[in-house]
């Protein structure tokens, strides 16, 4: 390729003032390195999915991928199709992962785009094409190669990098960067999405290195998440939404929180803390991630991970029904007697929630439980914030159901966790930068940090370019 030889530079191309589209340029010696490869989920922001980056895509050498949630992974298909043939780097996990979540996202391209030509014919209107085809997911596949967790690997002569677990979902790495002769030498950290330590299922996130410079998501940057009693709550919930006769519906993310909920599930059925009623896994691509679960049991803790040895799955229980067919998904709004159904998309912006949202939105018996993020300008954000009707399919319903949140499902670390993190870098970075999060998350984030490490903290826009 390659670059110009001079000042390392990153160039913020994703995330900077917005939570999703996570897309940032490295130019050092020789290398160009795309970190991570986002789709945009904020809908103010998705024409960004259709645009070509500043760089041509035959001029990056390769793409490392802190883990495998679209707004980090799902743009890359999209790159290959434009012209990128580098490698794809990210754990093993991911690979797996990333496998299901780009097919799932081809697929509703090609049906969307099918649709769309439908009406265009009827109006005259030029149907888009889609975002990318399964061609091009399976060419992405073949670039991709996977390294383990805290194994340096060499892109070029001085020029390496190294995963380490960040304990957000399977396979999820913080990733740092080494380049430059002894007495010039730069790390640079990734954090990916960074979990939180003392979780079920998961490895807590790995201590930093020694760092010149980090990049640290904001997500929940002004936000300290409640230490409160998930099991408790959720059961207190399902519990009397089934005495008043209604049911549960829950918008969910397929990678991790369905997983997340179906073990907690589990555990109160278990118990007997819960009525015993159908639960609803509807989403085909939450049951194909929890079949990956199995596959890299190390790691889990260890008590998911000896469970699967003994062949008992922590996310299966009998009352637990997986549905696969569009007809089978149609048929649990005919079941008369209270339930609970898991669906997507997690944001409610599109997926099979929104058929259980038609049916039980404007039930004051039913409840909807939010157990994840909403960005803004989402369906499940103006449902959170308390909007009196929604519209669905065509129809406006008017939200009559009972809204709750369970605040504490969070796979992001709140402010205090991401500071108590950053702490620990051994030593005080030269820089950090502050992404992935709103404005006001991000600079409060900022602010936090350069009170904590005493170093300087920048919150970077959109297209900036620094240098290192």
């Amino acid at each position: 390729m390659s670059p110009t030889r001079g000042p390392a530079t990153l160039q913020f191309l994703g995330a900077a003032g917005s939570v999703t589209g996570s897309r940032y340029l490295l130019s050092a010696g020789d290398q160009c390195v795309l970190v991570d490869c986002g789709l945009f989920q904020e809908p103010e922001l998705e024409a960004h999915n259709t645009e070509p980056l500043s760089v041509a895509p035959d001029q990056i050498d390769a793409v490392v991928l802190t883990h495998a949630h679209i707004d980090h992974s799902g743009y890359l298909p999209r790159l290959v199709r434009d012209g990128f043939r580098g490698p794809v780097w990210c754990t093993p996990a991911t690979r797996a992962l990333v496998e299901i979540m780009w097919r799932d996202i081809a697929q509703i391209a090609a049906a969307d785009a099918s649709l769309r030509g439908q009406r265009g014919h009827t109006r005259r209107v030029e149907a888009k094409p889609p975002i990318y085809t399964m061609g091009d997911v399976e060419r992405a596949l073949l670039l991709i190669k996977t390294a383990e967790y805290g194994s340096t690997t060499r892109l070029t002569r001085g020029f390496n990098f190294t995963f380490r677990d960040a304990g957000h979902i399977l396979g999820a790495a913080t990733v740092t960067f080494e380049w430059g002769a002894p007495r010039e030498h730069i790390r640079l950290l990734f954090s990916g999405d960074l979990g939180r330590p003392h979780r079920p299922i998961l490895h807590d996130p790995a201590p930093p290195p020694v760092v010149e410079y980090a990049v640290v998501e904001s997500t929940y940057g002004n936000r300290t998440h409640p230490t409160g009693d998930i099991e408790g709550q959720l059961a207190s919930i399902i519990t009397e939404t089934v005495e008043r006769g209604g049911n549960v519906v829950i918008p969910s993310f397929a990678v991790q929180r369905a997983q997340e909920i179906l073990y907690h599930l589990r555990r109160l059925s278990d118990a007997g803390r819960i009525p015993s009623i159908p639960v609803f896994l509807d989403s085909p691509m939450a049951a194909a991630v929890t079949a990956v679960f199995p596959r890299f049991a190390a790691l889990l803790d260890r008590e998911l991970a000896e469970a699967f040895a003994r062949g008992d799955s922590p996310f299966d229980f009998p009352a637990l029904t997986i549905t696969q067919a569009p007809e089978e998904s149609r048929q649990i709004n005919d079941v008369r007697r209270p339930h609970i159904v898991i669906a997507g998309s997690g944001m409610c912006d599109g997926g099979r929630v929104q058929h259980h949202l038609l049916h039980n939105a404007g039930r004051p018996t039913s409840t909807v439980l939010f157990t994840g993020f909403q960005a803004p300008g989402t369906l499940g954000r103006r449902i959170v914030e308390g909007a009196p009707e929604i519209e669905l399919f065509g129809e406006t319903v008017h939200v009559r159901a009972r809204i709750e949140q369970i605040k504490e499902f969070s796979a992001h670390a709140g402010s205090d966790e991401i500071v108590d993190w950053v702490r620990s870098i051994p030593n005080r970075p030269r820089r950090l930068f502050v992404t992935h999060g709103t404005p006001e998350a991000a600079e409060t984030l900022r602010g936090r940090l350069v009170a904590a490490m005493e170093c300087d903290a920048y919150t970077p826009v959109f297209g900036e370019t620094v240098e290192l």
